[in-house]
């Protein structure tokens, strides 16, 4: 890392030295996840990606690099900032001219500074702040400035975006063969999706049948989305709700996802004609 980004993976543990862009993306670098700390991104209006890794260093490493595995947007956004120093461009621009408008997903974008637009048609977007207080207030964040995510989460997509995004991926026409199997090469996760190993920016998932998927899922105030498909691309299944707290239909949406991914992958079961 120290020759990508140099000075500025130090402090409480972090060693730029030590740590390698692939144990960035399958998550063994031990840095520490700038959005676990929650006070820090509520000081600004906005943050650039320099400003959410230094949220992050300053806190403790979670363990040396590859010595363990915990899931952290840091790293991503690392990845981002690796991305645009190399290309000497914005991670946007890249975004649009390798994937986006290659792949005609017209409905993919990653917003540009404090823009809060969100094109429409769209769905509205609901939050308690993560309360535990059943009867908290809802809030509507279908518009929201994503700066604290920026390439972990700040991206704009749709469903029928994210299928034909990852039927590509999986199906290797991104990338060339070694890479590919790179990608595949997955470690074992501790205490985060049942039945997951992670490999480069993907993972894959064991469903109670025992059939595997391949994909990511994740979650932003007021959204959670799951995509994953066969290892091959052939098939994809993507799913959003507009809600991110417990209770109600919403008690489980890691169980709902499951339910749903076993009912078009799990073993005897009647494929989807979507």
């Amino acid at each position: 890392m120290e020759r990508w980004l140099p000075g500025v993976l130090t402090g409480n543990g972090h060693d730029g030295d030590t740590i390698t862009v692939r144990q960035l993306l399958d998550h063994t670098s031990g840095v520490f996840n700038h959005t676990r700390d929650r006070p820090a991104l509520s000081r600004r209006e906005s943050y650039t990606p320099g400003q959410l890794v230094e949220i992050a260093m300053a806190h403790p490493a979670d363990f040396p690099a590859g010595t363990g595995w915990a899931y952290s947007n840091t790293n991503y956004v690392l990845a981002g900032m690796i991305v645009e120093h190399v290309t000497g461009r914005m991670l946007a621009d890249e975004i649009t001219d390798r994937l986006a408008r290659p792949l005609d997903l017209t409905g993919t974008s990653l917003p540009l500074g404090t823009d809060q637009a969100l094109p429409g048609p769209h769905s509205s977007h609901y939050t308690k702040l993560f309360s535990p207080d059943p009867d908290a207030p809802v809030h509507d964040v279908t518009e929201m400035e994503t700066s604290p995510y920026w390439a972990a989460g700040g991206m704009i997509s749709t469903v029928a975006d994210l299928n034909r995004f990852f039927a590509a991926l999986l199906g290797g026409r991104l990338l060339r063969p070694e890479e590919q199997h790179e990608m595949l090469t997955t470690v074992p996760t501790e205490s985060w999706l049942p039945g997951a190993d992670h490999g480069l920016g993907v993972s894959c998932l064991t469903l109670p049948s025992g059939t595997e998927v391949w994909g990511m899922g994740g979650a932003l105030f007021g959204s959670f989305s799951y995509v994953y498909g066969t290892r091959e691309g052939a098939r994809t299944l993507a799913v959003n709700i507009n809600a991110d707290w417990a209770g109600g239909p919403w008690e489980d949406p890691i169980g709902i996802f499951t339910d749903l991914l076993e009912a078009e992958f799990g073993r005897g079961a009647t494929p989807s004609s979507a």
